[in-house]
């Protein structure tokens, strides 16, 4: 028999909450990956976690997100 892994669903709030005032995070949008970040952060900057800034960029599919506070 033959051990499989589980699939594990990205956990987008705990990413935006470890990182460090300045940091700058890239993720490659795949899916969901937008919509789910910007949920994530809009729940976050909500209940006052801190806040972010986002920048797109459609030719190379990838989101650019740094933390302000």
């Amino acid at each position: 028999m033959k051990a499989m892994e589980v699939p594990r669903r990205p956990d987008y709030s705990g990413a935006l909450r470890r990182m460090r005032k300045g940091e700058t995070l890239v993720f490659k949008m795949l899916g969901t990956t937008y919509n789910a970040l910007g949920a994530a952060r809009r729940r976050l900057e909500k209940s006052s976690v801190g806040r972010w800034t986002v920048e797109v960029d459609t030719t190379t599919n990838r989101m650019t997100i740094t933390r302000l506070s």
